[in-house]
């Protein structure tokens, strides 16, 4: 029997691409089945990793997770766990079964308001950490919701038990970075990574719609690829998809060239390294939900060198300037 790997996004794909065969996973298991698809695309050529999809109904779910790490405490096994907040069961199961296991984080959660006094978020969950001792171990945050659409509030472990080993989020961002390096270099082809964001999807929609027609008209190839979760997706009309790669595909996953990578906030953009574009800073977005979301990217560790335009006309131009280069380090390596 082998280990089991528990995901709650598809951030943890490039760690899993390397070291999957060198942790001995056998089974994946998602929070969900909006999940699926991306990861039935991960494991098409490794057939010996089975996937398991927690049950939605709660009960069933508190159960499956209770079997889950239940088997691998006496199997002693060892469980490897991505997520920052929002897997309550797992967090707490974990801790009270103490199975074996290895945490390593994706992203920090610095960037959003840590909610001081009395918390905001299930009651269930307030009581339920209480009663069981571990109301130290969680701090709850507030989230914006994209499409302009107010906040919602997360709870995130802040420690585990000495069962758990804690990684530190530079050994996920150097994963991500080695799939980037490992790409070849391209003259022409644009990718514009889509999700929705803070901002309302119509101003979004339309800082793409001159975007593209910008880069239509300079004879840039544009691919699109959307947020894997239906409810991440920004609803962009069919005729700006282009070259469509398909929502279920991890982004990490991608086997293309691009002279260059454009999105808003997606944490996506630190696997391109400089070729990476945001369009935060004149999307529509308010200077405060900037600040916060260029901070969230900017908290990862490493060296962020997403390049953040302050206007249209100046993507364009950065653009065009690696575009050349691309063009005369090509040249050379022909001559």
């Amino acid at each position: 029997m082998g280990n089991i790997a528990f995901v709650a996004s598809t951030l943890p794909v490039p760690l899993l691409k390397a070291k999957s065969g060198e942790w001995d996973i056998c089974e994946i298991v998602m929070t969900g089945v909006s999940l699926q698809q991306s990861y039935e695309y991960f494991v098409k050529d490794k057939p010996h990793i089975k996937l398991s999809v927690v049950p939605k109904q709660h009960i069933a779910g508190w159960f499956f997770i209770i079997r889950k790490l239940l088997s691998v405490k006496l199997s002693n096994t060892k469980v490897y766990f991505f997520h920052e907040c929002c897997w309550f069961n797992f967090d707490v199961v974990i801790d009270i079964i103490r199975a074996k296991g290895e945490f390593y984080p994706q992203v920090t959660l610095n960037s959003f308001r840590k909610v001081e006094g009395v918390p905001i978020s299930s009651i269930y969950h307030r009581k339920l950490v209480h009663f069981l001792g571990m109301s130290r171990d969680f701090v709850e945050y507030e989230v914006p919701h994209d499409n302009n659409a107010g906040s919602y509030y997360v709870l995130s472990k802040v420690s585990y038990g000495n069962n758990i080993l804690h990684h530190r989020i530079e050994d996920s961002i150097s994963a991500r970075r080695a799939f980037s390096t490992s790409l070849k270099k391209s003259t022409s082809n644009i990718l514009i990574i889509l999700a929705s964001e803070t901002v309302s999807d119509e101003a979004l929609i339309s800082t793409y719609r001159s975007l593209t027609d910008e880069l239509t008209l300079r004879g840039f190839q544009i691919f699109t690829k959307n947020h894997p979760r239906e409810e991440g997706k920004l609803p962009l009309p069919s005729h700006l998809l282009f070259n469509e790669i398909p929502n279920h595909i991890p982004i990490e996953l991608v086997d293309q060239d691009f002279v260059a990578v454009i999105g808003c906030a997606s944490t996506a953009l630190v696997s391109f390294g400089s070729k990476a574009f945001s369009v935060i800073k004149f999307c529509g977005m308010t200077e405060d939900l900037v600040k916060r979301r260029i901070d969230h990217l900017g908290h990862l560790p490493g060296e962020i060198q997403i390049n953040f335009p302050t206007s249209l006309s100046d993507l364009i131009l950065s653009i065009e300037n690696l575009r050349k280069n691309a063009k005369i380090l090509l040249t050379n390596k022909m001559n």
